[in-house]
Order: C-alpha cells, then structure tokens, then sequence
C-alpha cells in the first residue's frame, strides 16, 4: 500500500503541468488548494487517459 501511495505522488508530481493546465481558468489564490483537489480527485482521470494511450501503444 506504501508503495501505492508513493506512485500516486510521484504521477501527481510528474503531471503537474498538465494538471496546471486544467486548472488554469481558477484563481490564481485558489490554485494550490486545486492542485491538492486534482491530485486526489481528477488524477485517477489522467491515469485512465494514460493507461488507456498505453494499451493502445503497447498492448
């Protein structure tokens, strides 16, 4: 489950731009609170839209 854990934060960081991307509309004050919120709510999204671009690459 650590091992879980870590992934999650590590893709949370390694997708930040694209995650500042989708939250640029926001304000600017509200931005970091947003970023923690996709973090846990709109990063399982990336990550389908991810594996599903993998399976169709790799797979």
């Amino acid at each position: 489950r650590q091992n879980k854990e870590v992934d999650v934060f590590l893709l949370c960081r390694y997708f930040r731009t694209e995650i500042d991307q989708q939250v640029s509309s926001v304000p600017r004050w509200w931005r970091g609170e947003a970023q923690s919120q996709v973090c846990t709510g709109m990063l399982e999204e990336v990550l389908k839209k991810i594996f599903e671009e993998h399976a169709q690459n790799g797979e």
